[in-house]
C-alpha cells in the first residue's frame, strides 16, 4: 500500500475487518448442533389435553446450576435423591405442600376465578399450575392455564387477566404466562439479546424459562424451557417456526427429580385439588430468641475426639457413616445454589447421630 493516502489505507483495513468478522460469524452460524442438543422437542407436542410437567425437561444429567435470572430454578416437592442413594434413602409417596403454601394458592385461585367469572357464565373451572420460588426469595405459585373440565381443552391464562382486578394487598406475587412473538424487535431482544445490550443490569434474557408453541397462543410445543446457554445458537439454529412464538413461564416443580403439576377445582369460593399431595406444616412467622439453662453440665470423656471427627465428616473430608440407617457417602456438595446438593443428606446424618 506504499503511496496510498493514510485515509484509504485505514479504510481498506476497517473494511477487511468487517468481512473477516461476516464471514465468522456466516460459518458459526453453519456450525449448529443437532435437534436434540439444540433442545428442540422429536415431533411437536399438542398439549390441549396433557400437564405441562409432560414437556418439562425435569433435571438433566450433567447440567449445572442456573442463576434464578437466568431460569427460574423448579421447585422441590419431594425428597431429591443422588442415583447411588435411590436404593437406601427413602422417597416421599407423594408431593408436599406447605399449609401456608397452599392457603395462598388458593387465595390466588379465588381471584383469578373472579376475573374469568364472566366468561365462564358463573360455572367452576379447573387450574392448572405449580408452587414456585420467586427471584425474591417468596414461596407463591405458577398459574398456567384453565379449563371448564376434564373433557375441555386447556386454554392459555394471561397476563391481563388481572389487569382490572383489586389491589393484592399483601398476597404473595405469583406467575402468570407472557406470550412473546419474535417478529417484534422488542420481543426478540427480550428473549435472545445478551444481558449487556440490556439498558437495566438487572435485567436479563428470559430465554431459559420460554415455552416455544407453533403460532401466537397455540398449544402445539415445538421446545420448552431450554439450558441458557443455548440461547445464541437457538437464535441461529432453530427453524423459523421454533423460535417465532414463545410462552413465558416459570417451568413445572419437580417431585422426586420428576416434573408434576397440580390441578385445582374452584367453585365459588370452594377449592377442591384433583391433585394429590400431602401437607407439611407451615413455616412459622419468625423465630424469637427463647433463654433457656444450661443443658451441658459436664462434657464426655471423648468430647474432643468426636467434635474433630464431626468436622472431618461435615466439611466433606471424611466419610458419613449414618448410625441408623447404615447408609455411607461424603458430604462433598454443600452450597445451596447446586442442584444435586448433599445438604438434605447432611441433616439426616445429623438427625440420626442425635437419635442414636
Amino acid at each position: 500500500m506504499q503511496g496510498l493516502p493514510l485515509k484509504t489505507v485505514l479504510v481498506s483495513i476497517c473494511l477487511g475487518a468487517a468481512v473477516a468478522s461476516a464471514a465468522r460469524q456466516q460459518q458459526a452460524a453453519v456450525d449448529c448442533p443437532s435437534r436434540d442438543r439444540l433442545g428442540l422437542l422429536p415431533a411437536p407436542v399438542d398439549v390441549r389435553f396433557a400437564p405441562l410437567s409432560s414437556i418439562a425437561p425435569g433435571l438433566r444429567p450433567g447440567e449445572v446450576p442456573y442463576a434464578n435470572s437466568e431460569r427460574t430454578p423448579p421447585f422441590q416437592t419431594g425428597r431429591k435423591a443422588l442415583p447411588h442413594l435411590r436404593s437406601r434413602i427413602h422417597l416421599a409417596g407423594r408431593p408436599a405442600i406447605r399449609r401456608d403454601q397452599r392457603v395462598a394458592g388458593e387465595a390466588q385461585l379465588q381471584r383469578l376465578a373472579r376475573e374469568l367469572s364472566a366468561n365462564a357464565a358463573g360455572r367452576s373451572l379447573q387450574f392448572e399450575g405449580w408452587p414456585t420460588r420467586s427471584a425474591l426469595g417468596e414461596d407463591t405459585w405458577t398459574w398456567a392455564r384453565y379449563r371448564v373440565d376434564a373433557s375441555s381443552p386447556w386454554i392459555w391464562l394471561g397476563a391481563d387477566v388481572l389487569q382490572d382486578s383489586e389491589d393484592a394487598g399483601d398476597e404473595p406475587h405469583f406467575h402468570l404466562p407472557v406470550q412473546y412473538d419474535t417478529a417484534s424487535d422488542s420481543d426478540h431482544h427480550l428473549i435472545f439479546d445478551d444481558f449487556l445490550d440490556f439498558d437495566d443490569l438487572d435485567s436479563k434474557p428470559v430465554f431459559g424459562d420460554i415455552i416455544w408453541v407453533d403460532q401466537d397462543g397455540g398449544n402445539s410445543v415445538l421446545s420448552a424451557w431450554n439450558n441458557p446457554d443455548l440461547r445464541p445458537l437457538y437464535a441461529q439454529c432453530a427453524p423459523a417456526a421454533a423460535r417465532r412464538f414463545g410462552i413465558e413461564l416459570p417451568q413445572p416443580a419437580l417431585f422426586n427429580d420428576a416434573p408434576v403439576s397440580f390441578v385445582a377445582n374452584v367453585s365459588g369460593d370452594r377449592v377442591e385439588w384433583l391433585t394429590d399431595f400431602d401437607v407439611a406444616p407451615a413455616m412459622p412467622p419468625s423465630i424469637g430468641a427463647e433463654i433457656r439453662p444450661v443443658q451441658v453440665t459436664s462434657w464426655l470423656p471423648d468430647f474432643q475426639r468426636f467434635y474433630r471427627d464431626a468436622v472431618s465428616v461435615i466439611s466433606g473430608d471424611s466419610d458419613a457413616l449414618f448410625p441408623i440407617s447404615g447408609t455411607s457417602m461424603r458430604f462433598t456438595r454443600k452450597s445451596s445454589a447446586q442442584v444435586d446438593h448433599h445438604l438434605e443428606y447432611l441433616n439426616d446424618f445429623l438427625e440420626e447421630t442425635y437419635r442414636k
